[in-house]
């Protein structure tokens, strides 16, 4: 029956429509059963190519998909400038993809590293995959669910390999459930979720895994150049000019000359290609391909010089592809009964980075044929997920980054803005590298995100103890990571496509004031259908209808709360959103500024974000539209910000007051109600102003309780800790379990598109639990008298 009405809703509506907004009366309308069904089918594969102005081949895009850890969303000098402040720091080339790619100013994602990463893959709200807004310990014998099908495993089926490199924090005590046992066809990181940066191991054990073909252990001498080819090929001058060199307006510096000589351009790329010492050459004037001889350097070092009156080449000769013995084993046989020794002392940044740039040099040179049989393409489509170990603590960075800061006493936002200033850098090689390659440039896909709020608070990890925080910040917003505030759940991210945004905007004028901003409402869980729906944008119908076949299976495993936003991001972006100090950023701006920021946050597909809600923890917080609940504990309550100028560090205190009022015995009686438009900073509280609007939000949230996952985690397993001491190294203890998890959870849907049934699927029988029970089964297993859905919320206010 669900089938039957996920494919009416494909043939009739074509696309999922937002639910209706407030009605005249303050009530909510229901959704209609297309957006509730939430398989998010329905619009990505009915979406066609309308991703660009102009028109390309249909090869299907690259993805990566970059996850920054513990980032503040204050922590870009982009971000800075918005707030009309001068920044503390610079990032130029974060300020690269929010520029020429989408900002999302309206982003949301969860409040710590395991959920927020549980709901990116998997496209689930938390409530759906039983991991609540709790990190999974080292020793924990639990993970994602094995039956619940991730980003990897999607793209697996449209064609693409699929690549991970960083950290896991997503349960690993067998092999099923690590990277290597959820279709990643290779894997470099730790799956634990914190480590140091050059000791990559956290307490005793290390914690650093490699799995994949051979292609990603080049030799050193190929490794240290490609990683300088990108480090010096940045810049809008850069181009490919031919097979094997990037061109770009600046000159090497002088010695490493292996020859000089008079040579025209195509002369000169013929000697160079011939010589295994020459890596590059350069030569002055304003023509950058002469044909008349002129003095040419040819060098065995890329030295950078910068004066734009030379014209340099780096020579960038294809890297032969090796389908020999896979590096660590392959990923289908990979046990992680050991770590990787090979990189300890070496700073992780780097490592991954240097790891996405031999990725993208094998699909650039010598990609294997395309996995879909019968089907020939030059190169095969990648999906890589980063997740980044930066910025999240222990404080650690190379000194020399550090040393640019010493302007900021406080040593933790010091060392901070030197991890950021490696990650920077990092990313700016990347970008580089990409943009040097046409095919690379043109059919790439790159998301930037954080995964919570940046750790303004201290705790003994590290060095953030050392100064006046963890050093991340996320001003102007209330709270950090590990709250339901602003500042522990607003998201900082853009979408960074060359091939299918640059020729929206003019990229030459680096200018806040021509960004193109996305600001309808967007949760983490959206990427899931989002980057589907990309990868298949530029499909003919028969393609898509293929595809449509394909994920059937994946997307019939049970509804996803992800909504594709694809079409919404390229379509409903504008550079209004943006003036000179930033009419959204700006907390002072006037009210008419402020209903078009309402009406705008609005406007896309997505209208409300279930946040958390979990009786068991006696907390819930739920978005709709301009509007947020709170209900219980939602964590610290001070605001933060730069202490002053000349210290630079980060202070807390408590402005407005302490906002936890109770007004009942139970933790659900305890509310607060916030314009988080109107009020970004979350300090007057609506809730005895507006109790129709309270109760119609009371109401919906409660409507999640129907569908509530019971919560996964468990007690520490002495096994996982005997082993980690057995090998010297966090790695699975149960070997590999092929069969999904005990407890299969698989949700339903009734008349009105409402998941208020649940299978659970254990040895002996399968029982079907619906409504009442599964609210009473919530009681038996969490918190005792908890309300139902139909309580109504206007009398406990009177009370």
């Amino acid at each position: 029956e669900r089938r039957t009405r996920l494919f009416h809703c494909f043939r009739e509506e074509g696309v999922r429509r937002p639910p209706s907004r407030l009605s005249a009366s303050g009530t909510m309308r229901a959704r209609s059963h297309c957006w509730s069904a939430g398989i998010g089918l329905c619009l990505l594969l009915a979406a066609g190519g309308h991703a660009s102005e102009q028109p390309r081949a249909s090869k299907r895009p690259n993805i990566i998909y970059m996850l920054v850890d513990d980032w503040g969303s204050y922590d870009a000098s982009f971000r800075m400038r918005q707030l009309g402040r001068e920044p503390q720091f610079e990032t130029p080339n974060i300020d690269r993809l929010h520029h020429e790619g989408i900002g999302l100013s309206n982003y949301y994602v969860q409040l710590l590293c395991t959920p927020t990463r549980a709901s990116l893959l998997s496209g689930r709200y938390s409530t759906r995959t039983g991991l609540y807004n709790t990190l999974i310990g080292n020793a924990e014998p639990v993970c994602l669910p094995t039956d619940l099908p991730i980003l990897p495993q999607y793209f697996q089926e449209l064609g693409y390999d699929t690549h991970m490199i960083g950290k896991w924090h997503l349960g690993m005590y067998n092999d099923s459930c690590a990277p290597w046992g959820r279709g990643f066809d290779s894997y470099m990181g730790y799956l634990t979720g914190s480590e140091g940066y050059t000791y990559h191991g956290t307490g005793a054990y290390l914690d650093f895994h490699e799995c994949g073909p051979s292609y990603l252990h080049p030799n050193d001498t190929t490794s240290h150049r490609l990683l300088q080819t990108a480090q010096h090929a940045r810049g809008k001058d850069s181009d490919v000019e031919a097979q094997g060199y990037i061109y770009y307006k600046t000159a090497l510096a002088a010695g490493h000359d292996v020859l000089v000589g008079m040579f025209n351009l195509e002369d000169a790329k013929t000697w160079c290609s011939s010589n295994a010492s020459c890596v590059g050459f350069t030569f002055e004037g304003p023509d950058k391909a002469p044909v008349d001889p002129v003095k040419v350097y040819f060098k065995s070092s890329l030295d950078m010089a910068d004066d734009k009156t030379w014209n340099t080449y780096i020579n960038v000769t294809d890297i032969p592809y090796d389908p020999g013995t896979p590096a660590g084993g392959p990923c289908s046989e990979y046990s992680g009964g050991g770590c990787a020794h090979e990189y300890e002392g070496e700073y992780s940044t780097q490592v991954y980075s240097r790891r996405l740039l031999q990725i993208l040099d094998h699909y650039a040179h010598g990609a294997a044929p395309t996995r879909e049989s019968g089907k020939v393409a030059d190169r095969t489509p990648f999906f890589v997920y980063m997740p980044w170990q930066a910025v999240h603590e222990p404080m650690d960075a190379p000194e020399e980054y550090v040393a640019r800061y010493q302007y900021i006493e406080d040593p933790s936002r010091r060392i901070y803005a030197g991890m950021l200033a490696v990650l920077d850098e990092a990313i700016g090689n990347i970008t580089a590298y990409i943009e040097g390659d046409p095919e690379l440039r043109d059919n790439t896909i790159l998301v930037i995100s954080n995964d919570n709020g940046g750790m303004s608070g201290t705790y003994g990890m590290g060095c953030c103890n050392c100064g006046t925080s963890c050093g991340g910040l996320n001003y102007p917003y209330r709270g950090w990571k590990s709250t339901y505030w602003e500042g522990g759940l607003r998201g900082i991210g853009a979408v960074w496509a060359p091939g299918f945004i640059r020729s929206r905007h003019d990229t030459n004028a680096f200018d806040t004031s021509t960004s193109l901003i996305y600001e309808p409402l967007m949760h983490v869980t959206d990427w899931l259908p989002t980057l589907i729906s990309a990868a298949l944008s530029r499909d003919s119908a028969e393609d898509r209808q293929e595809a449509h076949d394909r994920l059937r299976g994946l997307f019939e495993r049970g509804a996803i709360d992800g909504i594709d936003q694809w079409q919404s991001l390229l379509e409903n972006a504008t550079t209004s959103a943006i003036p000179e100090r930033g009419t959204y950023w700006n907390v002072e701006s006037d009210s008419s500024t402020r209903e078009i920021q309402r009406l705008r946050r609005a406007s896309g597909p997505r209208q409300e974000v279930m946040h958390a809600y979990e009786p068991q923890h006696q907390h819930a917080a739920y978005t709709y539209q301009n509007y947020k609940l709170l209900l219980g504990n939602w964590g610290a309550f001070q605001h933060c910000d730069i202490c002053n100028q000349t210290n630079g560090g980060v202070c807390c205190e408590n402005i407005g007051g302490n906002p936890h009022h109770p007004q009942g015995p139970d933790w659900y009686n305890n509310f607060l109600l916030y314009d988080v438009v109107e009020d970004p900073r979350e300090l007057n509280d609506l809730s005895l102003d507006q109790p129709d609007l309270l109760n119609e939000m009371m109401q919906r949230l409660f409507q999640y309780n129907e569908t509530l996952v019971p919560d996964i985690h468990e007690a520490i397993d002495p096994q996982g800790n005997e082993h980690a001491a057995a090998v010297d190294c966090w790695s699975p203890w149960e070997g590999r379990v092929d069969e999904p998890l005990p407890m299969d959870l698989a949700f339903e849907l009734d008349d009105d598109g409402m998941g208020v049934c649940v299978l659970e699927t254990t040895d002996d029988e399968v029982v079907r639990t619906c409504t009442m029970d599964m609210i009473k089964k919530q009681e038996e297993l969490h918190t005792p008298g908890i309300v139902s859905s139909g309580t109504d919320w206007n009398s406990v206010q009177a009370q």
